[in-house]
């Protein structure tokens, strides 16, 4: 809960952004696809090691230029 909720708040105080509908739904479209992967990755796996760590990084890096575009 910290996490969700401090970063939230903290980030308007270092930049702050405007929020529009497309960026919330986008965002919104990226994090349900990220959560479906990451499900899959660890699941299919049957084990978390550093292997599936590692697509995971990939994973998160690879959000930044959806988001961004």
């Amino acid at each position: 809960m910290v996490d969700a909720t401090l970063s939230i708040g903290i980030g308007p105080l270092i930049a702050p952004t405007a929020v529009t509908a497309e960026l919330a739904v986008r965002g919104s479209l990226v994090a349900a696809g990220v959560i479906g992967l990451a499900t899959l990755i660890v699941v299919g796996r049957r084990r978390h090691t550093w292997a599936s760590g590692i697509a995971l990084l990939v994973v998160y890096a690879l959000t930044y230029p959806i988001l961004l575009s």
